[in-house]
């Protein structure tokens, strides 16, 4: 109802800008998860997928043109699922044993040019990928369990 004023003209009644009506809270609460939702889906970075991998070989890389004796370099044949992907090694100075690592597990993420992984002290190391191809699918030589074929 509106009432009159000192100077006798009616004025809108006073409102309290903390009252909102049910209708427009849902409705501020729907327009917040609305946001909520879209930050999640759209700004959340997508989750890294460490896959697990076997190194196949190590072979010494061979240099094109004058190379540093002090420095190793070693071609590393990983396995992963069906893609063997060789990685240029660089063994630190001083450093040796990725020479005896022929059939260890290890679990790497796969980016566009590089591998990373985490080394046997657990620090992460990343490794250029120089080649990449298909390999058949391993057949198992474990005889299926009875009742399965």
């Amino acid at each position: 109802m509106k009432q009159p004023s000192e100077s006798g003209q009616l004025s809108q009644p006073k409102t309290n800008w903390l009252s909102v009506s049910r209708k427009g809270m849902k409705r501020c609460t729907a327009i917040l998860m609305v946001f909520v939702l879209i930050n999640q889906v759209f700004a959340q970075p997508a989750a890294s997928k460490y896959e697990r991998g076997t190194i196949m070989s190590v072979t010494p890389h061979r240099e094109s043109g004058p190379s540093n004796h002090s420095i190793e370099r070693f071609d590393v044949d990983v396995r992963v699922g069906n893609v063997m992907y060789t990685v240029l090694f660089t063994q630190r100075v001083r450093t040796y044993g990725i020479q005896y690592r022929a059939g260890l597990d290890i679990f790497v993420l796969i980016k566009h040019k590089t591998m990373t992984y985490n080394d046997l002290l657990g620090e992460t190391k990343k490794v250029p990928i120089i080649g990449r191809k298909p390999v058949p699918e391993q057949k198992s030589n474990v005889p299926p369990e009875p009742g399965r074929r």
